[in-house]
């Protein structure tokens, strides 16, 4: 096993054999399928196809999701979560679809998001945008949160990190950094992803220990060319209107689990 270095960011590491500093992600040219068809006749079409897939899967990203428990530090699937751990495990990181921005997760509901493509442009929504504001010492329903796919060298499997408190989704965030500095120090590279090894890290918060992701990045590896890509639920289907399509038209696989809803909180963290 190669030997990991703090980058100095909270939530990652790199192997010092392997890892390529960076700093600004540029974003791939849009895939022109359709040639000379009427553009904007197929966008609509593309559209209505997207808000049908988004409809009949309760997930809304039609893809099986993980997360780390921050009460033990274990990664675990969705639909495993007595499980083997995952930690240790190497994943591939599509850092270039990772997303972006808010969930709405109640009791006996179907899921609802607030949600983009972060290569796409897109910037999440103030709070106070999506309405419902708590009162004081209330449950806030609308809850930040960062998915990012990971898919596995060999097999292929696609699986999407779901980040929903704050030091998941910072950890996501740093990843995202170190991505765009390798991404800019070697633009040659673009379908190159981040090999990670899945660790996690602690800080003794008030009341117990807070487990947060830690991303060690063995290697940069090509991603294979027919990789299942995951795009955002549609925002026509969950009755949102604020919110632009992805530019990128990429295949949406079949109905998977609904993401937990027992999601940690972390406030201040």
């Amino acid at each position: 096993m190669a030997v990991a270095h703090d980058t100095g960011l909270y939530g990652l590491r790199h192997d010092p054999q392997t890892f390529r500093p960076s700093l600004t992600a540029a974003r791939e040219a849009p895939i022109d399928l359709f040639g000379g068809i009427n553009e904007e006749t197929m966008s609509n079409e593309i559209d209505f196809l997207k808000n049908f897939a988004a409809s009949t899967g309760r997930s809304g990203f039609g893809t099986p999701g993980f997360k780390l428990d921050g009460t033990n530090g274990a990664y675990h699937r969705f639909t495993d979560k007595t499980g083997p751990k995952m930690n240790g495990q190497r994943w591939a990181a599509t850092v270039a679809d990772v997303m972006g921005g808010y969930q709405r997760i109640e009791k006996g509901k179907s899921p609802i998001y607030a949600v983009g493509r972060i290569s796409d442009g897109f910037v999440p929504p103030d709070r106070a945008e999506l309405g419902d504001l708590p009162e004081p010492g209330e449950k806030d329903p609308w809850t930040p949160a960062a998915w990012l796919p990971f898919w596995h060298q060999e097999t292929h499997e696609v699986l999407l990190l779901h980040a929903a408190n704050a030091g998941s989704r910072k950890a996501v965030g740093n990843l995202a950094q170190a991505y765009a500095v390798h991404r800019e120090a070697h633009p040659d590279q673009a379908d190159y992803d981040p090999l990670i090894e899945l660790n996690a890290d602690h800080y003794d918060g008030k009341h117990r220990r807070i487990f947060y992701p830690l991303f060690d990045i063995i290697d940069w590896v090509q991603r294979p060319e027919r990789l299942l890509r995951v795009i955002p639920p549609s925002a026509k289907a969950l009755d949102l209107v604020a919110l632009p399509s992805p530019t990128v038209d990429i295949p949406i696989k079949q109905q998977a689990p609904d993401f937990d809803d027992n999601i940690l909180e972390e406030r201040g963290s």
